[in-house]
Formats: structure tokens, C-alpha cells, sequence
């Protein structure tokens, strides 16, 4: 030892005593009932609120921070995927929309939007069939405007022609915004 004492320890240094079992139970209860509750599926409903609510208000960046932690709570969350998929396909990174869009549309297959969204991304990544697959499903849920229509049969007279024949940035009008 260095020689001191219990005596030799200022008033003012706080006492650190080892835990003991009950205290070390205490604290495993503890975690074992808040941890759960930090966990639960609401917390990414909410984390996907938010982030819904920011995306509306073209910001983005704070959409994402919150989609993603929101899919960090819940990896198959539909709508949090659908959004990011969305703001991906805007941010011209159409194969992480691809997989986002697919994962919104397994969550929610009713979801008439995520199937939009999805079929512009594989349009764009020129993705011929895949894109008149996912553009059907949106038309047979009821989006049957237009530009869906004009889209779907372009994919469709590609999917059975030369799939080089146009560029796919080309072919496709705009930032497909009908489905936001």
C-alpha cells in the first residue's frame, strides 16, 4: 500500500463502495426491462413520422438521419424505406432505391406510390422489364394517370427491343414527383 489511510481521504472525495449482488441485480432487471422499451416498434413509427414530416419539407438531409434510425430500430420498416427509396431515386442512386422500394413494397404491397417510385428506378438503371413489372402493379392499384401509362408502355416496347437502344435518362420526363 502507499501508507494512507481511511482517515487520510478528504471530507470531499466521494466514497465509491464495490456493488453488491443486489445491486448487480438491480441493475440487470433494469436492463432487461428498459432495453425492450427502447426497442419497441413504436420508436421507429415515430423516428419514421419525423422523417416523414421533414421529406415533405424538402429537407432531406434531416428526413434521412431520421428514416435511418428509424430502419436502424426496425430494418423492414415499409414506410421508412419507401421515403428513403423516394429521396434516393431523386438523389440519382437508383440501385439503393431499387432495394429500399422493394423492401417498402414486400412491407406494404398496397403501397400504389412504392410501386411508382420503384418502377422509375429500375426505368432509370434501364431495367426495361422490371420497370413495366413494378409500373404494372402500380397501375392495377390505381394509379392509372398519364405518365405512369406513357412510362409503362416506353418500358414495355424496350423490354422487347434493343435495351440500348435510347438512354434511359433520356426517356423518362422529369423526376416522376406524380407519385409524391
Amino acid at each position: 500500500m502507499d501508507g494512507t489511510t481511511d482517515n487520510d481521504v478528504a471530507p470531499s472525495s466521494p466514497r465509491v463502495r464495490p456493488l453488491g449482488v443486489r445491486d448487480r441485480v438491480l441493475i440487470l432487471l433494469a436492463v432487461l426491462v428498459l432495453f425492450p422499451l427502447l426497442t419497441r416498434p413504436w420508436l421507429a413509427d415515430v423516428s419514421a413520422w419525423r422523417g416523414d414530416a421533414y421529406f415533405h419539407a424538402n429537407d432531406y438531409e434531416r428526413a434521412r438521419s431520421h428514416l435511418d434510425r428509424a430502419l436502424f430500430l426496425d430494418r423492414s420498416h415499409a414506410r421508412a424505406n419507401y421515403i428513403l427509396g423516394v429521396i434516393d431515386v431523386k438523389d440519382t442512386r437508383f440501385d439503393e432505391a431499387e432495394g429500399r422500394l422493394e423492401l417498402a413494397t414486400n412491407g406494404d404491397p398496397d403501397n400504389v406510390d412504392a410501386w411508382f417510385w420503384l418502377g422509375l428506378a429500375r426505368y432509370r438503371r434501364a431495367d426495361w422489364a422490371g420497370a413495366a413489372e413494378a409500373l404494372a402493379q402500380a397501375v392495377a392499384r390505381g394509379k392509372d394517370d398519364g405518365y405512369v401509362l406513357r412510362l409503362r408502355e416506353r418500358a414495355l416496347d424496350r423490354a422487347g427491343s434493343d435495351p440500348t437502344s435510347e438512354d434511359a435518362s433520356s426517356a423518362a420526363p422529369g423526376d416522376g414527383s406524380a407519385g409524391r
